[in-house]
């Protein structure tokens, strides 16, 4: 991360006050580093599931495998960030049942704090676009 953090302050030459800023700055640093190998096959054209995230591992560092068949965000924060990005395109009666439907509502549940408090800036970002 403190790479991720160095690199993004060297190229734009400030880093974004907000997490949710900093999170898709970061994220589309390693996006466009990856698109820029030459020979780089797009997800689209992929033949396999397992070439593409041998090459995502490799390109963009993004997602890391962890054992011989699991892969995992580099970094919680990327996932975290992305939950927020998905639940914020959700309908609004979607975001309702996800954030308080079910016996247990991700609304409290601890591990989904920072989810919670990314989907904020995000929509306020979004909003402003």
């Amino acid at each position: 991360m403190l790479t991720a953090l160095a690199v993004l302050h060297w190229n734009e030459r400030c880093l974004p006050e907000q997490r949710s800023e900093l999170y898709q700055s970061i994220l589309g640093w390693l996006a466009r580093s990856c698109e820029a190998r030459p020979g780089r096959a797009s997800p689209e054209r992929a033949q396999r599931a397992e070439r593409f995230f041998e090459e995502e591992e490799i390109d963009s560092g993004i997602v890391v495998r962890r054992g011989e068949h699991e892969l995992r965000f580099w970094h919680l924060t990327f996932q975290e960030y992305l939950a927020a990005r998905a639940i914020a395109g959700l309908a609004e009666q979607e975001q309702q049942r996800l954030l308080l439907g079910g016996t247990r509502p991700h609304l409290y549940q601890p591990e989904w704090r920072e989810v919670f408090l990314l989907l904020g800036q995000v929509v306020r970002i979004d909003g402003q676009s």
